[in-house]
């Protein structure tokens, strides 16, 4: 796996690719997408915040305004348990769902190479119940 043994590499090719997809975006236009050009200015531009400040954005998605955060709307919505606050809802997109396959698998991968007897005893596996609701918009949560 490429993307494994060239990890920065491989960092520096994604964040460029989503960077340039979402430049139009409202979140990426307030924070200069078109001219960050390396993770550290990543870093710079676009600063660690909490749900407070990154609640606004979620808010206009589920309220059905495209452009967001993302230039690809969400399929779904992943909605956390609420153990800090209220339950949250998270967008989720078909390359949300592509990029979360492809790192399962490389995770999986690695974790039985490092540990080849690891499937020689019983597996525990956590699995989501599905579908719990349903927005105001009619999108799965």
């Amino acid at each position: 796996m490429r993307q494994y043994d060239a990890a920065r590499e491989t960092q520096q090719t994604l964040i460029t690719r989503i960077l340039r997809r979402n430049a139009g975006t409202v979140f990426g236009k307030e924070h200069g997408f078109q001219k960050i050009r390396t993770i550290k200015d990543y870093q710079r531009q676009v600063p660690i915040r909490d749900w407070d400040e990154i609640s606004p954005y979620v808010d206009a998605i589920v309220e059905g305004r495209r452009d967001v955060l993302t230039n690809e709307a969400p399929f779904f919505f992943q909605r956390t348990s609420g153990t800090t606050g209220k339950a949250k809802m998270i967008p989720f997109t078909r390359r949300c769902q592509a990029a979360s396959v492809l790192t399962h698998s490389m995770w999986i991968y690695k974790n039985l190479l490092d540990n080849p007897g690891l499937l020689r005893g019983r597996v525990m596996a956590l699995l989501n119940a599905g579908i719990d609701g349903y927005t105001e918009r009619g999108e799965a949560y």
